[in-house]
């Protein structure tokens, strides 16, 4: 059974925590994006060496931070996504719970 989440709680945790953030709403969107920016983090070392030109210094941190934003839209995206599939999942079950109790009581009608 899902649980609502709230898309308050799913902003700051992305904002703090970037992708590791996201597994709050969505294990698989926070394990890809985590794992998406360890590979990065590992594969371009230009910000970690003394070598490193300032073009891939900009281009590491703009990467980065272009990432950070995709995570904050996408938990609130996700956080909303999930709330709605709660409240549809919840009305049909209130609306068959209802079906259910009518049925019952035509039945005692009918004896």
């Amino acid at each position: 059974m899902r649980v609502q989440k709230s898309t308050g709680v799913s902003f700051i945790l992305a904002f703090l925590f970037g992708p590791l953030g996201l597994l709050y709403v969505s294990k698989l969107w926070g394990s890809l994006l985590s794992l998406g920016c360890f590979y990065f983090l590992i594969a371009s070392d230009a910000p970690f060496t003394s070598m490193g030109s300032f073009v891939d210094v900009f281009i590491f941190f703009a990467w980065w931070s272009v990432a950070w934003i995709v995570c904050l839209i996408l938990s609130v995206v996700l956080a909303t996504r999930n709330n709605k599939k709660v409240a549809l999942a919840q009305q049909l079950t209130d609306e068959a719970r209802h079906q259910e109790t009518l049925a019952a009581l035509e039945g005692r009608q009918n004896v």
